[in-house]
């Protein structure tokens, strides 16, 4: 329910412009953006940007999706004992930058993880042209994130591509 005003405001313009938020519509807009992406077990579709994953869902209640949604994750890792520094980079971002939403946890395996959120209320429509716009912010700003954070840690991205290349066990 809106704050200010009402649904009831809108113009039957706008009601004929801003058509529903779908997968369908997401999986267009990646197409014309030439974003190649698949789909998880879940049914989101997944990108990936310089070993970076990237989850493209819509949101809202059951059977009514109302938001976009764009969350990423950053391919390296920090040990645990480093979640003091994390939290210090991921506050000055967000106080810093105004997208996207930066956080870091603690895995269930003891490392640090960076991730990259951006989300959309489309309650009321969005345009093709709006949602490659979002979709286009989500992913460069959190390439920026990422690229940020590649010169911060750069070991961890050394430690991640040497797992890549020797496998987990090397």
């Amino acid at each position: 329910m809106p704050i200010f005003g009402d649904a009831d405001d809108l113009t039957a313009t706008d009601a004929a412009t801003l058509a529903p938020i779908s997968m369908a519509r997401i999986a267009s807009a990646l197409e014309t953006l030439e974003i190649n992406y698949g789909t998880d077990d879940d049914g989101d579709f997944i990108a990936g940007f310089d070993g970076n994953p990237m989850w493209f869902q819509v949101a809202g209640p059951t059977n009514e999706p109302i938001a976009f949604s764009a969350n990423a994750r950053w391919k390296a890792t920090l040990p645990a004992d480093e979640i003091d520094v994390a939290l210090r980079l991921v506050n000055e971002w967000n106080s810093t930058q105004m997208f996207p939403r930066a956080l870091c946890v603690e895995d269930e395996g003891g490392e640090v993880v960076f991730g990259a959120d951006y989300t959309c209320d489309y309650e009321f429509g969005v345009t093709d042209l709006q949602l490659r716009n979002d979709i286009t912010i989500a992913v460069t700003t959190a390439i920026n994130l990422f690229e940020s954070l590649e010169e911060r840690f750069p070991e961890a991205v050394e430690a991640f591509e040497a797992e890549l290349q020797n496998g987990p066990d090397a």
